[in-house]
């Protein structure tokens, strides 16, 4: 299925090692989560965000310019904007080192709320 809008909403659950870290490029804007540091990093920024149960939770909200990502039911937030990169991939979950488990993954497409 080809991802031809311009928001989406994602949930997904990722379960890496210690040493495990992937990446979720989105548009030419990469999310990183860095497993040997327990720490996610984007917009130039990194947090600390342990594993606890071993699996790592993301809600990741993309708009036109801008895009949000929560764990931890709400309490981990990270936001910024982005410029889309011309003929970027709109999604792409890569694994980088380590051994990555990608539990799930839901892509929720979102209208706009403006009349055309």
């Amino acid at each position: 299925t080809e991802l031809d809008h311009d928001a989406y909403e994602m949930h997904m659950q990722v379960e890496p090692t210690s040493t495990g870290s992937w990446d979720l490029n989105v548009k030419g804007t990469t999310i990183r989560y860095d497993g040997e540091n327990a720490e996610l990093r984007c917009f130039g920024k990194s947090a600390p965000l342990p594993t606890g149960d071993g699996r790592v939770e993301l809600r990741v909200i993309v708009d036109r310019t801008s895009i949000e990502i929560y764990a931890r039911d709400g309490s981990f937030c990270m936001t910024g904007y982005y410029m889309p990169q011309a003929n970027s991939v709109p999604l792409e979950l890569v694994a980088c080192n380590g051994d990555v488990v990608f539990q799930s993954l839901q892509v929720i497409e979102l209208e706009t709320i403006w009349k055309e």
